[in-house]
């Protein structure tokens, strides 16, 4: 399924050499602000995030985080997470490191690596789940063609301990625009 290209970006594993770039994106507290993952991070432990995710694939029960890039072998420009945690459905989440955003790249990633999604695996669900108060990711999934499923109360607990909501976009099989049956 590897790479995936569309509008200017071109999603692939990501490579050692990424390991500086992700550790300045993911140790950046507007980045941060909203996530998981542990931040600061250093180049070493982005060098073994990168590393652990090796060979990584789309199968049930797995993860698994891929560069976002504006040309094949090009430098990081952001980073995206496919979770598939039922067979039915992944789930997707993306990082843009700092400078690359309000340029398009983010809704040309989000757009290119749904369709994708959709077309090469028997899922019939891609979701995008993000904090109440991060309306840019939450704009971001509409101008990708998610649509609003809900909100969830008191289901996400912030770097600073305190409890927020939720929301949660679907986009669902059929591929805009596709003609014809899914591939098999």
């Amino acid at each position: 399924m590897l790479p995936v290209t569309g509008n200017g970006v071109v999603i692939d594993r990501l490579a050692p050499a990424d390991a500086e770039v992700l550790s300045v994106s993911h140790s950046d507290p507007d980045n941060a602000r909203f996530q998981g993952w542990p931040s600061p991070l250093s180049p070493a432990d982005a060098l073994a995030f990168i590393e652990s995710m090796g060979e990584a694939t789309f199968a049930v029960g797995t993860g698994i985080q891929l560069a976002i890039r504006e040309s094949p072998g090009g430098p990081l420009v952001g980073d995206l997470y496919v979770a598939r945690e039922r067979a039915e459905a992944v789930e997707l989440g993306i990082t843009l490191v700092p400078g690359h955003q309000s340029r398009g790249l983010a809704t040309a990633a989000v757009t290119a690596m749904t369709n994708a999604l959709l077309a090469g695996l028997p899922i019939t669900t891609v979701e995008a789940i993000c904090d109440v108060d991060n309306t840019r990711s939450a704009a971001l999934f509409e101008r990708a063609g998610f649509r609003f499923r809900e909100r969830t109360t008191a289901s996400w607990t912030r770097r600073d301990g305190t409890v927020t909501d939720e929301l949660r976009f679907v986009r669902d099989f059929p591929v805009p625009g596709a003609k014809g049956q899914r591939p098999t």
